[in-house]
């Protein structure tokens, strides 16, 4: 019983209790409004459907999303582009997709924390009120344990995902096989030496990859290999398959798993070296 009290007070100090630099979830905020305008921006333009009631909804979208980004009463226009979109993923059949549903999730998660301490207009008329009234600044730290729900979602998509490739036709390359026939048409894969055994090699890989990543990401150790693996693995799925907005995605949302006191120092040391001309 001791054993399981201490670990739900590490499990909820990890997660709930998690204050640290702000930076991370500002830089994520921004991500996220940019990957959600390159999937869905398009399609929402008010001269596709000049009902008012459309118009109206597509108007909110733009105005609270625009906020969200530049970072202006971003706890409102955070939480107010988490409704919306939320809407809209329901609303439209084409807009749902689990790659969206991951964005739709991930902005809802960050709407959770200060995100607008940092990289924000919010931030920026907190500096110069502090200016004014001659007192220091304030700090650029929150609570982050919206950030500590991201990790977990990520860890959910690999787990599933690799899962679902639990299965013989996946494992034996034959999968992999059909999608080069499928978008690469045109041409005997076959009769290329060993293409089958490296379809083979590939699944595998993939499959244990997936997993390693659901679970190794919380550990330093590993995490310093399987980021840049799990980097190269989305690479690879959003140059040879048509995939859009999910790599990105999924490569923001790394941010949730590095300490968000080592991005802040990152991106200090980052200014310290840069001597302008």
């Amino acid at each position: 019983m001791k054993t399981l009290l201490r670990l739900l007070q590490r499990f909820y100090n990890w997660g709930l209790c998690y204050r640290d630099s702000t930076r991370s979830v500002g830089l994520i905020r921004i991500g996220l409004v940019l990957l959600i305008w390159a999937r869905w921006a398009g399609e929402l333009i008010l001269c596709r459907d000049i009902r008012l009631s459309t118009i109206l909804l597509n108007s909110a979208f733009f105005l609270l999303t625009g906020l969200m980004c530049v970072g202006l009463w971003t706890r409102v226009s955070s939480v107010g582009t988490a409704v919306i979109v939320s809407i809209l993923f329901n609303l439209h059949e084409s807009f749902r997709h689990n790659h969206t549903f991951l964005l739709v999730m991930a902005i809802l998660f960050i709407a959770l924390t200060p995100c607008g301490r940092s990289y924000s207009l919010d931030r920026w008329l907190a500096l110069r009120r502090a200016l004014k009234s001659g007192v220091p600044p304030p700090p650029e730290i929150g609570n982050l344990w919206g950030l500590r729900l991201i990790a977990i979602q990520l860890s959910t998509v690999y787990f599933w995902t690799a899962s679902a490739k639990l299965y013989w036709g996946f494992l034996s390359g034959a999968g992999l096989e059909l999608l080069v026939y499928n978008y690469y048409a045109g041409y005997d894969y076959a009769s290329i030496p060993g293409f089958s055994a490296l379809c083979f090699i590939a699944a595998i890989t993939t499959v244990i990859l997936e997993f390693s990543l659901a679970f190794g990401l919380y550990i330093p150790k590993l995490r310093k290999y399987l980021m840049p693996a799990g980097i190269i693995l989305h690479i690879l799925f959003y140059v040879l398959l048509p995939i859009r907005t999910f790599t990105l995605t999924m490569i923001l949302l790394y941010l949730a798993f590095i300490p968000a006191a080592s991005v802040h120092r990152f991106i200090d040391n980052m200014h310290a070296g840069y001597q302008p001309a």
